[in-house]
């Protein structure tokens, strides 16, 4: 194979290289002015950044397909580049990248919220061992590991059910939150995340959108939430919107969400949730508020079962039980 130097980059259209790792003089080759790309995909390349996926938003005027997976675009490190960097990808139909407000909140994650960030503090390895999850009173008595004592089944489910309990705990003070509207704001309040919603608005043939795109860390968070009061409102001249993915704050969505995507995207077709982030208990608002509104139009899926990127149908899984 040609290095990517020699390649006729000018005439372009489709370029498709997972893990390139792709040098600086490389990336700006590949986003020269005159480019010609309509179809980029550089998913999983160590080399890439945050300031390389703003820099092809600013250089590729005829893109209508981004897919980097695997790359994190940290938006309070880019501020400057958001202010002053316009971005030219107007005819864009497909976003699909991998944001986060900061660093510091993907790793420490809002424990105001119990739902998206629960377990974001510990490692794969001791989150397995320490931090099993939220269980069901039969679930607590039915786990138990091989070779263990009665001693140590007892101290286990009376540790489990210490998690339960301080999870019931942190649902309740969230509850009274949200339902509070003088209480603190749930989302960080980052400069960054008007800015960037701000370049996004502006794509106004944009039909689906995923900020969570190659997601395996799940000690971090990612994406923004998709709801009223924090920044859903300034999404409203995207018409054409046809699949939203939700990444976290799917348990914050509800009515009336539900109802101004029906106002303002009326091309809406689906709402795909990350099916290993987010459990059926903590959709189930949104669930709700989608039979509530009439909205049966509207598919609720999991990323697993998602099997079409902008085409004419949106196709799940023929087991229809996990959509209702």
């Amino acid at each position: 194979m040609r290095p990517i130097e020699e390649w006729p980059t000018d005439n372009l259209q489709t370029f498709v290289y997972v893990g390139a790792k792709l040098t600086n003089r490389q990336l700006s080759r590949l986003t020269y002015p005159t480019n010609q790309l309509v179809n980029l995909n550089l998913s999983w390349d160590s080399r890439l950044s945050g300031r390389g996926i703003l820099r092809i938003l600013s250089c590729c005027s005829h893109l209508r397909r981004l897919v980097i997976a695997g790359v994190y675009l940290w938006l309070d490190e880019y501020m400057d580049i958001l202010t002053e960097k316009e971005w030219v990808c107007h005819n864009l139909k497909e976003l699909s990248i991998l944001v986060s407000i900061s660093r510091q909140h993907a790793t420490e994650g809002d424990a105001r919220c119990p739902f998206q960030f629960h377990g974001h503090l510990s490692s794969s390895r001791h989150r397995k061992a320490d931090n099993p999850g939220p269980y069901s009173a039969s679930q607590l008595t039915s786990r138990r590991p091989k070779g263990s004592s009665n001693q140590q089944i007892r101290e286990l489910h009376k540790r489990q059910g210490k998690q339960l309990q301080e999870q019931a705990r942190k649902v309740d003070h969230f509850l009274q939150q949200y339902q509070n509207p003088s209480s603190e704001p749930l989302c960080i309040d980052h400069p960054a995340v008007p800015l960037f919603l701000k370049r996004i608005s502006e794509m106004v043939k944009l039909e689906e959108l995923n900020l969570g795109e190659g997601y395996n860390h799940s000690n971090l968070c990612c994406g923004l939430p998709w709801t009223i009061g924090n920044g859903l409102e300034m999404l409203h001249q995207l018409a054409e919107m046809r699949v939203l993915h939700l990444t976290s704050w799917v348990d914050m969505m509800g009515i009336p969400e539900v109802n101004w995507m029906k106002a303002h995207w009326p091309q809406l077709k689906g709402l795909i949730i990350r099916d290993h982030e987010v459990s059926r208990v903590h959709s189930e608002s949104l669930r709700s508020a989608r039979r509530e509104t009439n909205s049966q139009h509207i598919e609720i899926g999991y990323r697993s079962e998602y099997k079409s990127v902008t085409s004419d149908e949106l196709y799940f899984s023929p087991d229809r039980d996990n959509l209702q």
